[in-house]
């Protein structure tokens, strides 16, 4: 008798709490809107264009140029009537510098977090060129790198996770170029050939908008899609 009781109450408990559950689902119908930056043009970066490989490491600190600087700031104009409720950065130099500049005149705190780092698939190796489609994406070149499957779960999931506690509000995260492109592979807005190397410019950013579950691409700055059939050298 009093287990028949004991189950009657524990079957309305969970009745309630789907309940509980499907009403919280269909009242959410606030989306965060997320804006996804590149760091400016660092000292790295200009090294890199003239052949000359500074680090091998894509955590090496670095930065930013003159010229990254006032990318930044041009951007920052660009953005100024925009209302933003948080700013995050990855605590590599050159992206804390970035959101330095973008986060001046806004009154806003920094939250630096190694979850925005940069992520390395080997875009430097002839092994990584040699592989097929499939095998690139989950290539890395030993245990200490990312491929940019695990590069893009490391970041949908920050996403998600800042999209439930900011909920219906504007954030913007400023990370780096390889991070953004295993994102944009992710969901769908190209595939790793369509972006090769030099396809996310810096101060570049993506628009997106999250409801913990899913990730909506509304809008891009700076982000050139290549229609180049073999990029296979240049990612």
């Amino acid at each position: 008798m009093v287990s028949d009781i004991l189950k009657k109450i524990l079957d309305i408990l969970n009745y309630l709490g789907k309940y509980i559950m499907s009403q919280n689902h269909e009242n959410r119908t606030q989306y965060t809107t997320l804006y996804l930056v590149r760091h400016g043009q660092s000292e790295a970066n200009v090294g890199s264009k003239m052949g000359e490989c500074l680090h091998p490491s894509s955590w090496h600190e670095s930065d930013l140029s003159p010229l990254g600087i006032q990318q930044i700031k041009n951007l920052s104009t660009r953005l100024k009537n925009v209302h933003l409720d948080a700013i995050f950065s990855s605590d590599a130099r050159r992206a804390r510098k970035t959101a330095e500049i973008l986060a001046t005149e806004r009154g806003l705190v920094i939250n630096v977090s190694e979850r925005l780092r940069e992520t390395s698939a080997g875009e430097t190796s002839q092994a990584f060129h040699d592989l097929t489609y499939e095998d690139k994406l989950s290539f890395c070149l030993d245990a200490e790198n990312e491929s940019y499957e695990k590069a893009a779960r490391r970041y949908v999931t920050f996403i998600q996770e800042l999209s439930v506690h900011y909920d219906g509000l504007a954030i913007l995260i400023v990370s780096h170029g390889a991070l953004m492109k295993a994102l944009l592979i992710s969901i769908g807005f190209a595939t790793l050939n369509e972006l090769p190397k030099g396809s996310i410019e810096n101060a570049g950013y993506v628009v997106i908008e999250s409801d913990s579950a899913n990730i909506f691409l509304k809008d891009t700055h700076g982000i050139h899609k290549s229609t180049t059939e073999d990029n296979r050298a240049n990612y």
